[in-house]
This record gives C-alpha cells, structure tokens and sequence, in this order.
C-alpha cells in the first residue's frame, strides 16, 4: 500500500454523506469506480471507520439513494475489500474454502469484518496526513 493517501478531511456526518453517496467506493461496475485506486478507496473507508462511523448507516443510506442496479454490488465490493486486506489482491485456488465462507457471512458480518479488518491493516500500513 502507498503511504500517502489521506481520508476526507470532515467530520463523521458529512463522511457518512459523502460515502453514501459514492459508487466511486461502493460500485465496481461504475465509471466513477476508476477515480480512485483500491487502496485509496481503503484509506478512505479506514478514514470513516477510525472517525468512529458506521460502516451499516453509510451502506443503508446509500442504497436508500440508489436503485437496484447500483445496491447489486455492494454486497461483493465489501467482500474484494477484505479479500485484498486478508490475503493480498491475488486469489490462489487453494483459498477458495476462506472466500467461499465469507461470501456467505450476512450483510452485518461482513462489515464488522471489514470494520475490524480496515482498523488493522490500514492504520499498520499506511500513514495518514491530516
């Protein structure tokens, strides 16, 4: 991971509302997903969790905002997200047991994973400038 991203500089509210107003963080299929690299996209999200906000309320306000098409994704955008920071970017075979289990963890499982997963690793490896 880079050692310069920054998260946004705001507080916990207006992060919420920007991250729930984002397919640049939540929709891999979207054009606007190209805006930013993937471990910007998790100092970012690092940023939101670290600030003491709420993974679940910024997801529920986004796919209050967004159709179906757009909320489609959210559920295995969240799953690459700890994918990466578990084990790497790469997808070896012989990991197929741990992906297929946390594809099937529930919506609240996955993000507290991710949650736990962002405080970890990205606070280790990345240095934030504020």
């Amino acid at each position: 991971m880079k050692d310069f991203y920054k998260p946004y500089d705001c507080d916990v509210k207006e992060y919420e509302a920007r991250l729930a107003s984002s397919l640049e963080i939540w929709d891999d299929f979207s054009h606007e997903w190209s805006y930013s690299t993937f471990d910007e996209k998790l100092v970012i999200l690092a940023g939101f969790v670290l600030k003491g906000g709420d993974l679940k309320s910024a997801i529920a306000r986004y796919a209050e905002e967004h159709s179906e098409i757009y909320r489609s994704r959210i559920h295995w955008v969240v799953f690459n997200y700890i994918w990466c920071m578990m084990m790497g970017k790469e997808r070896p075979i012989d990991q197929k047991p741990t992906a297929d289990r946390i594809k099937r963890l529930e919506m609240d499982e996955l993000l507290r994973l991710l949650a736990e997963e962002l405080k970890m690793c990205v606070k280790r490896d990345t240095v934030f400038v504020f």
